[in-house]
């Protein structure tokens, strides 16, 4: 069995502005940049104290991600500058992608870098995943820690989700591919840093990503897990959530649904509907 020395996260954080749009039916705009913070923090502190997690890499420009850097493994990561400097060496292939501090690492670029069109959300968000990607690789080049993609609306993320996708690389390598509720998105890729997976976040990401490792002959596996599978996008997700059991809760998330005035805990097991809009 294929043993593990670490992993390197990724870890997209959305701006407040844009955060959970498609909750603006049922909360505010401040209330899904609490939410969606919230839940943040709770997969942050469940990636942290993970023995085999050795950084977790936030993606984002909006101020407020420098608030949930502040915590042992985690640094903050420029989109905008990180793009750009892709974008630089895409350019210029003999060009190494320089790290926070501007010095120079080997080249360990690929020649086929297809771009994503960034007119889209998701393709921008490919495209910044593959950028991060590479910049791993530019600053670690002869690390052999995996590498986890993760979504940070996941609030019932436990270290036990985190092992199972492990367990499933250590079977048989290639890809590990974490499934949404649905069993058509993709909340988690786990894979080696010599993949260099084409991502295909968006909708039907989940046969997008296992078509990808067929066609090139890889082993990939598929996980569907409540942990990972509950991401909050919907009110369909968001009434989910207040019907699991307070303990399978996040504790930033719990503590700000019950602050929040959305639940109460009186003498149920799940949490209750108060006031949402």
């Amino acid at each position: 069995m294929t043993t593990v020395s670490g992993i390197q996260v990724l870890l997209p954080i959305k701006p407040p502005g844009t955060a959970k749009s498609r909750l603006a039916g049922v909360l505010d705009a401040s209330q899904r940049s609490g939410l969606a913070t919230a839940m943040a923090q709770d997969v942050i502190a469940q990636l942290v104290l993970h023995p085999l997690v050795t950084r977790i890499n936030l993606l984002s420009d909006h101020p407020g991600a420098a608030t949930l850097a502040r915590v042992p493994k985690v640094r903050l990561v420029s989109e905008n500058l990180l793009l750009q400097r892709d974008d630089g060496l895409a350019a210029n292939p003999s060009a190494a992608v320089p790290e926070a501090s501007d010095r120079a690492r080997p080249d360990r670029s690929r020649p086929d870098r297809s771009r994503p069109d960034r007119s889209r959300p998701d393709h921008n968000l490919n495209a910044l995943l593959a950028a991060a990607c590479r910049q791993l690789v530019q600053e670690h080049p002869v690390d052999d820690s995996l590498i986890l993609v993760l979504h940070a609306d996941l609030p019932l993320l436990t270290a036990a989700d985190i092992d199972a996708a492990v367990d499933c690389y250590r079977e048989q390598q290639g890809m590990v591919v974490a499934t949404d509720s649905a069993g058509t998105g993709t909340n988690l890729l786990l894979f080696s840093p010599g993949l260099e997976p084409r991502f295909c976040f968006g909708p039907g990401s989940r046969e997008a990503h296992v078509r990808w490792a067929q066609k090139r002959n890889l082993p990939v596996q598929v996980l569907c897990r409540p942990g990972l599978a509950l991401d909050i996008d919907t009110s369909d997700d968001l009434d989910c959530l207040l019907q699991m059991a307070p303990a399978s809760v996040g504790e930033y998330t719990r503590h700000w649904l019950t602050a929040a005035g959305f639940v109460q805990q009186p003498r149920t097991n799940t949490f209750t509907l108060r006031n949402a809009r």
